[in-house]
């Protein structure tokens, strides 16, 4: 299970920075620039893994809509076989 859980963090990571790295412009050399992302009608999609409980990922979907105001949809799990998990 706990294998699960590092697996969802980062997956949700990947997302974050991603749409941080998307959300921002090039800008010209010599100005002034912020490093704050840009995240403004951004959204985050969690996709649980296996039989990952809704429960554990309300603490996370509150954390980012309250830090970074972002939309947070959790959509239907990916299925696991038991049997592929060495």
């Amino acid at each position: 299970m706990n294998r699960l859980l590092i697996v969802l963090a980062c997956l949700v990571v990947l997302i974050f920075g991603w749409s941080a790295y998307l959300g921002q412009s090039p800008h010209p050399a010599g100005a002034s620039t912020s490093l704050t992302p840009k995240t403004g009608a951004s959204k985050i999609y969690f996709v649980p893994i296996a039989d990952f409980p809704r429960e554990r990922l309300e603490p996370l979907i509150q954390y980012y809509r309250q830090e970074y105001d972002l939309e947070i949809i959790v959509t239907d799990g990916i299925p696991v076989d038991p049997r592929d998990e060495g």
